[in-house]
């Protein structure tokens, strides 16, 4: 991740953005805030616009770090770890709140992770978290948010346990329709409990382990059932179109199995034309009108879904008649594929 040139989230429309500002700022008025994977400080900026006046960033990609610090925002070049953790604290002192958006669930260690949290906040600061919900995907049998850098997943219960676990409670929890769907939440510190403790108090857990389970002979339906609509719609003359390149696309590739059934990959970010999806070959382009001449098409968007009107939009623009349909939770995906009319 230190590697990348490139800066990932920069570009994504936030639609929970404000909300999550409103979150912090009606629970609490910090005077000190550290955002852990700041990426390009845009988040970070916004809070120090409320009037913060001590707002740190860590941050282990170079790329995006030079955005921050061009926003004047005081950043650090690192993963959290203990060493930056100490070095920090010496210079700034504890602060009020520590923030990260979308990055716990690429955390290796956890308890390692929240001991050094633990260690930035004050005796009685704050911890502002989002991540993504597991729980819109794991309802409508959608693999596209299970990804490679991704090693734990998050729904309601499993992230308030978890937090338990780490010394924290979770005051104010809150759901967005953003990249697939999304938990945020406001905490506290308080004392922890056992694993052992909370596995005993929460009935849920069962079920929460059952539908997990469920998921899986569900996925294996849908698998089948969207196969069977992109083989007769290929047997009635249309070409399909993949709509979206990005690690939603690789994973349903990777999970769906239906790269013989695609005819063309469609991405809108320069950067990716011209390179190739992971599986079968399949080169990736912009909207090639000459593709899509004499003959019918289908779209099969594998992009999340607040992007959606905007590439609806674009094949507007060429295309006067075409059929489309999304793969992306939290949209009920199976009804998405019960709506194509061929």
């Amino acid at each position: 991740y230190r590697g990348f040139n490139y800066n990932f989230s920069s570009w994504k429309q936030e639609p929970h953005f404000n909300d999550e500002l409103n979150m912090i700022f009606n629970s609490i008025k910090p005077a000190s805030v550290c955002e852990v994977g700041a990426n390009d400080g845009k988040f970070l900026k916004a809070i120090k616009e409320r009037g913060v006046k001590v707002c740190i960033g860590i941050e282990p990609n170079p790329e995006p770090l030079e955005s921050a610090k061009a926003k004047d925002l005081a950043m650090v070049n690192s993963f959290l770890n203990k060493k930056t953790v100490k070095t920090i604290v010496k210079e700034y002192g504890r602060f009020d709140l520590v923030v990260f958006r979308q990055v716990l669930e690429h955390v290796h260690d956890l308890p390692e992770f929240f001991s050094c949290v633990n260690e930035l906040l004050n005796e009685n600061g704050s911890l502002f978290i989002d991540v993504p919900d597991l729980e819109p995907s794991r309802t409508s049998v959608d693999v596209t948010t299970l990804w490679e850098e991704h090693v734990s997943y998050f729904t309601k219960f499993t992230l308030i346990n978890t937090l338990n676990r780490f010394g924290f409670k979770a005051e104010i929890v809150k759901t967005f329709d953003f990249s697939g769907g999304c938990l945020s939440v406001m905490a506290t510190k308080v004392a922890c409990k056992s694993i052992q403790e909370i596995d005993e108090k929460n009935s849920e857990l069962k079920n929460e382990i059952k539908s997990t389970k469920g998921f899986i002979n569900a996925f294996e339906q849908y698998q089948e059932l969207i196969s069977d609509l992109l083989k007769t719609a290929r047997n009635a003359g249309y070409k399909i179109f993949l709509y979206g390149s990005g690690v939603r696309a690789c994973a349903a590739m990777s999970f769906l199995g239906l790269e013989d059934l695609i005819d063309y990959v469609i991405d809108d970010q320069p950067e990716k034309k011209g390179l190739f999806m992971p599986h079968g070959k399949l080169k990736i382009t912009g909207m090639n009108v000459k593709n899509m001449n004499d003959s019918k098409n289908l779209f099969m968007l594998t992009v999340n879904n607040e992007s959606e009107p905007k590439v609806i939009n674009n094949i507007k623009k060429h295309l006067d008649d075409f059929k489309v349909f999304s793969i992306c939770s939290p949209k009920n995906i199976i009804k998405e594929l019960q709506a194509v009319k061929l």
